[in-house]
């Protein structure tokens, strides 16, 4: 093998091992959450009917997410530093990038969320999902490496959801097909969706990157 794709495959090994460690830490804090708070369709927050001016559902939106990860999330991981609802970029995200090198607004280094620095090394960024008239879930970008670079959407940072109305945790595009899943993990366009599906696709794939992986 030659010396780059020793790196690659290094680099690999280390987000594969760090997204499966912290895809289950965010799944243990969820059940341990529910013996205490019951399932997250009990948490009163199914389908919350946003109907306000677009300033108003923006704070709402804000106070909403603070409030699901300081209540129901935040008690039950094991964090290295002080969590706080930020804009990434405050926090050493420059910018975050698409597979196809565009840059990303999925998660978008210059949006708020709530972020959360786990034991492990890796960070989560967390932000309620929905409309602009619906909030039915709550989105979880894991960064297998916190802050550090490469910042790119399927290489170290990897999409999942809490659906607040069915209490399912998952991989962001669980639901969809494997070739819609293909479409949502590539290279190829500047789609803002288009490196979400990689984490999910990596599941499909017994936890290891596909062959033809859109990894470069």
């Amino acid at each position: 093998m030659t010396i780059p794709t020793l790196i690659v495959n290094y680099q690999k090994k280390v987000a594969l091992t760090r997204l499966k460690q912290s895809y289950a830490i965010i799944q243990n804090a969820i059940l341990a959450s529910q013996v205490e708070n019951g399932d997250p369709q009990t948490w009163g927050l199914k389908n919350y009917m946003l109907d306000y001016d677009d300033d108003t559902i923006s704070q709402i939106s804000n106070d909403i997410t603070v409030s699901i990860c300081e209540k129901y999330l935040l008690p039950y991981f094991k964090t290295a530093t002080k969590s706080e609802y930020t804009q990434p970029d405050k926090k050493g995200w420059d910018k975050i990038y698409l597979l196809s090198g565009a840059v990303s607004d999925r998660p978008n280094a210059n949006f708020p969320y709530y972020i959360i620095n786990l034991a492990n090394g890796a960070a989560l960024m967390a932000a309620v999902n929905g409309t602009e008239t619906q909030i039915t879930g709550l989105i979880i970008y894991i960064d297998t490496n916190g802050a550090q670079k490469p910042n790119v959407t399927g290489k170290d940072i990897f999409s999942t959801e809490l659906d607040l109305s069915t209490g399912r945790f998952g991989f962001y595009g669980a639901s969809y097909n494997d070739t819609t899943l293909k479409q949502l993990c590539t290279n190829q366009g500047t789609d803002k969706r288009s490196s979400m599906g990689c984490g999910e696709l990596i599941l499909r794939n017994s936890w290891e990157f596909p062959d033809n992986y859109p990894w470069k």
